[in-house]
């Protein structure tokens, strides 16, 4: 099974499944429904070009206060990434997914970098896959007590050392919808579960952050299977849509800009070690012909 968009307002938990051929079981791994995904969406390279270039772009920016170093969290088949690029800024890059085959198959592609690329796959970034697993099919209070605690901190994975830059490319919701596959869209705890994936994914990043570095968060915030001017809009309108979609609360559940922004502020764990939280913008990410989210970046200098 794979959740193909995220949790759709903040008033209907609404969400869209795909199963893969054969698998009608909803409580396939967190592994396999990544898996599907990233088998699902390696070939649209054209389609994810501008968002390539944007997210690109921004990690780039932050190489300048960087040690030298990047840790791309979720990275997949590393699409939304200008792999030359980064090798060219950074001393070096590292990826790091819970699939190893999406990484595997990155290598393959860019031989040339093996050097400065470095892979981290089986990577459970969200700390909870295998708890996720383990649910039984309706979560007793006990089971989402135990999920909600080991969400919110999130053990550091053996992914190197602190970075000075660190990006999070459109994964806090992938997290996100393998926790509402695997704890139901109707349990009445799902919204804690998620606030608490959202609250141990910050965290992450402040944590796998050196002094002085910059975490960057992308994250796709609504879709045009909601909101189809996503899709046709021009971009002079966007931040008019964006406004729009706040005031009418309809981004994905778990990951208004707004209140990403004021946890970054505000939580207890994460804003003493931040100095500053900048709002990089919201652009468009085609992930293929028939869907286009809209994505949000944000940074914070740690």
């Amino acid at each position: 099974m794979l959740i193909r968009s995220a949790v759709r307002s903040w008033d209907v938990l609404k969400v869209e499944l795909t199963m893969p051929p054969n698998d009608q079981n909803p409580f396939v791994s967190v592994l396999a429904r990544q898996q599907a995904f990233n088998r699902r969406t390696r070939d649209n390279v054209e389609e994810f070009a501008p968002h390539r270039r944007r997210v690109t772009a921004e990690i780039v920016k932050a190489a300048g206060l960087a040690d030298g170093c990047v840790a791309v969290l979720g990275a997949g088949n590393a699409n939304d990434l200008d792999l030359p690029v980064l090798a060219h800024a950074f001393k070096e890059v590292h990826l790091a997914d819970l699939d190893l085959e999406a990484l595997e198959e990155v290598a393959g592609r860019y031989p040339d970098l093996d050097g400065v690329v470095r892979r981290h796959g089986g990577v459970d970034l969200s700390g909870v896959a295998a708890r996720l697993d383990r649910l039984s099919e309706t979560p007793q209070d006990d089971e989402i007590d135990e999920l909600v605690a080991a969400a919110a901190s999130v053990r550091l994975p053996d992914v190197g050392f602190a970075y000075g830059v660190v990006a999070s490319t459109c994964l806090l919701t992938q997290l996100m919808n393998s926790a509402v596959a695997a704890v139901g869209e109707g349990h009445p705890r799902l919204i804690e579960v998620l606030e608490a994936i959202r609250t141990g994914h910050l965290r992450l990043l402040a944590d796998l952050t050196a002094a002085g570095g910059t975490a960057l968060l992308f994250t796709d915030v609504a879709s045009s299977d909601d909101v189809p001017e996503i899709a046709t809009a021009p971009e002079s309108v966007l931040p008019a849509l964006v406004a729009r979609l706040s005031l009418e609360k309809r981004f994905f559940l778990g990951v208004d800009p707004n209140q990403l922004e004021k946890q970054l502020r505000g939580d207890p764990y994460i804003a003493p070690r931040v100095t500053s939280v900048r709002r990089l913008g919201f652009w468009r990410w085609r992930i293929s012909k028939a869907r286009t989210f809209l994505v949000y970046a944000v940074a914070f200098q740690c």
